[in-house]
């Protein structure tokens, strides 16, 4: 073996063991991996208009979610932003954030209704338990030539798995 092969050898050597070794300490030090389950689905068709801020589930402990929105042009319009939000409360208060990510075509944070797009995005949540957290739909341009937009929108729960 010349000393090139070896020098890879020896540099290729720690990428293979490394991720053995980190899943070896992980497990020795008790982490905890996830189970995801899903506790809601929500599908909102055919809307035309703002969406009110609307409860999608409370918590009855304190926990950790991920929340997943999916939002589709299905009927284009001639003009018109939709912006998503998602409000909770944690140990620090109320908080919020952007439901969805508006690309492409349109404006970040928004759904463009005057071409066929869709936007996605997801939100880690640790919720304090018995507070709702809820979802709403802002009109930020009047809609004009009718546009229709739908909203998917999953809720699943993070319950830590012990791995000892």
């Amino acid at each position: 073996m010349t000393m090139k092969r070896k020098t890879y050898v020896w540099f290729l050597l720690p990428l293979a063991v490394f991720p053995l070794l980190i899943t070896r300490i992980h497990g020795q030090n008790g982490f905890s991996s996830y189970a995801v389950v899903v506790t809601k689905r929500v599908v909102l068709k055919s809307q035309t208009g703002a969406i009110l801020p609307t409860t999608l589930f409370t918590s009855e402990h304190k926990g950790l979610f991920r929340v997943s929105a999916y939002a589709e042009t299905t009927q284009v319009g001639t003009q018109g932003l939709v912006c998503g939000r998602l409000t909770w409360t944690d140990d620090a208060g109320e908080q919020s954030a952007p439901a969805w990510n508006g690309l492409p075509g349109g404006v970040l944070d928004c759904l463009n209704v005057n071409s066929t797009v869709s936007a996605t995005g997801q939100t880690l949540i640790l919720t304090t338990g018995h507070q709702p957290v809820t979802f709403g739909a802002q009109v930020n341009t009047t809609f004009e030539g009718s546009p229709e937009y739908e909203v998917v929108i999953i809720v699943e729960e993070m319950q830590p798995q012990s791995t000892e």
